[in-house]
């Protein structure tokens, strides 16, 4: 077998992160060859408004090329390959956006602690509980919310509001500082492992709209919707008999279904005889006043400033439905343009397919793996891209762990290494992506390949 022609630039050596930016498409090629032939240009960061944007992590002889004949093309990029290429940044001047911090609820997979992401920013970690419990898996939810929440304030990433799904709202309340951080150790261990009975009702994934999941459960007892998540995905909460008998009714094979490894009957009212010892618990926890607002997914509104008003919304939040897609729409339509998802779970999914064609940008901080450095440079990539200004100097390490990591995947080329992998396996509405990613992933090996090949013929003519 031949050796494949070696790469006519120089290996790059720089930072982590290369970002460049430019007035048009072809000075950001010109701008991108000088960074291959070893000239090396990083973006103005006192000029923002420049917009056209290109940001590749360990930039690679092959990503160059593939950066460029991106920007060549005029087509735009959101990761693929490690390279966020955009000539219309949605936060640009004269154009206004807000940023909004997203915090997942439980998830239905065991995920890193993110380790490497405590240790570098000086942060508390935590020692996951691997229970599999609902009290285990929310101990999981606060401390990673909490963890990712210090990181992107590390990099000057803020919110200009916040929200969660589910107990993430509890995560958006600390975050928002309208609970005291102070107590976040205390609310934790109280909503913990065996911290509290629930009844033995099951949850249950379909891949539809609500207004199709109310035809599966009408006439059905012990069985509501309990999350109504985007426009492909809505939760049912109910008996396992109830929900076999909605599962009965779907007609299409290929509708996605599951039941959920965990039983709660939150958000329903099968958990109102268990309610008290729960709502104690946030009744605890101290209040204070905050200029960030925190959104719920309960009114699709605003929580309220009034401390009774709150008190008694955050307990009717646990027996009534959860609204993510409104709520996503409505932030939307109110302004925001930046969802960052901060946690391990689904919510990027839900809100590309709620805002799908209109604009908006998704990023998250973490994807349940255990380079959470990786992903957090990956994460400030994208907004830089999209005209946020992150300080990547506070990404202590990711060069090294980067360098090593990213940059043998991108070495690799076409040998199907895939730093974009989909979690399709893990949720019905990533699984609609798959066949998008895989179309992806097939034009940048076309288009690196058609690069090699240039070069080859290039080299032989000479």
């Amino acid at each position: 077998m031949a050796e494949p022609a070696a790469s006519p630039y120089p290996r790059w050596s720089g930072p982590a992160v290369l970002r460049l930016a430019a007035s048009s498409p072809t000075e950001l090629a010109d701008r991108l060859a000088a960074v291959a032939r070893g000239v090396r240009r990083s973006a103005d960061p006192a000029d923002p408004g420049l917009p056209c944007r290109i940001a590749l992590l360990t930039p690679t002889a092959d990503r160059l090329l593939l950066a460029r004949d991106l920007v060549l093309r005029e087509r735009s990029w959101d990761g693929p390959a490690d390279v966020w290429y955009t000539t219309d940044p949605v936060l640009r001047p004269g154009r206004t956006g807000r940023v909004a911090f997203l915090f997942p609820g439980l998830s239905a997979h065991d995920r890193p602690p993110l380790d490497d992401v405590a240790g570098a920013f000086g942060l508390p970690g935590y020692r996951p509980d691997r229970s599999g419990t609902v009290g285990g898996r929310t101990w999981d939810l606060l401390h990673t919310g909490r963890l990712l929440d210090g990181a992107l304030r590390r990099l000057e990433i803020r919110p200009d509001l916040v929200a969660g799904h589910s107990a993430g709202e509890w995560s958006a309340l600390f975050s928002a500082g309208r609970w005291a951080a102070g107590a976040f150790d205390e609310f934790a261990r109280r909503m913990g492992p065996d911290a509290y009975q629930l009844p033995d009702v099951a949850f249950a994934v379909v891949g539809c709209p609500a207004t199709e999941a109310r035809r599966l459960i009408d006439g059905v007892a012990d069985v509501v919707i309990s999350h109504d998540n985007s426009p492909r995905q809505t939760v049912l909460c109910g008996t396992d008999a109830a929900i076999h008998r909605a599962f009965a009714r779907i007609a299409d094979p290929a509708v996605p279904r599951t039941v959920l490894p965990f039983r709660s009957g939150f958000h329903s009212p099968m958990l109102a005889p268990y309610l008290d010892p729960v709502a104690a618990i946030l009744r605890a926890v101290p209040l204070r006043a905050t200029d960030v607002p925190v959104w719920s997914a309960t009114t699709v509104d605003r929580y309220p400033d009034d401390e009774l008003a709150l008190t008694r919304l955050l307990v009717r939040h646990l027996v009534s439905p959860v609204r993510f897609r409104e709520l996503v729409q409505r932030l939307h339509d109110e302004g925001t343009r930046i969802f960052v998802q901060v946690g391990h779970g689904s919510l990027a999914a839900f809100v590309r397919d709620t805002l799908h064609g209109q604009p908006h940008v998704v990023a998250s901080a973490s994807k349940g793996r255990p380079d959470g450095l990786a992903e957090l440079a990956r994460l400030a990539a994208a907004l830089w891209a999209q005209g946020l200004r992150p300080n990547f100097a506070a990404l202590p390490g990711a060069d090294a762990a980067l360098s090593d990591r990213v940059g043998r995947r991108a070495d690799a080329g076409g040998s199907g290494a895939r730093p974009w992998a989909s979690e399709a396996g893990e949720d019905p509405v990533l699984a609609e992506f798959q066949d998008v990613l895989r179309e992806i992933a097939d034009t940048s090996r076309e288009v690196l390949a058609g690069w090699r090949g240039r070069h080859r013929e290039d080299r032989v003519r000479r």
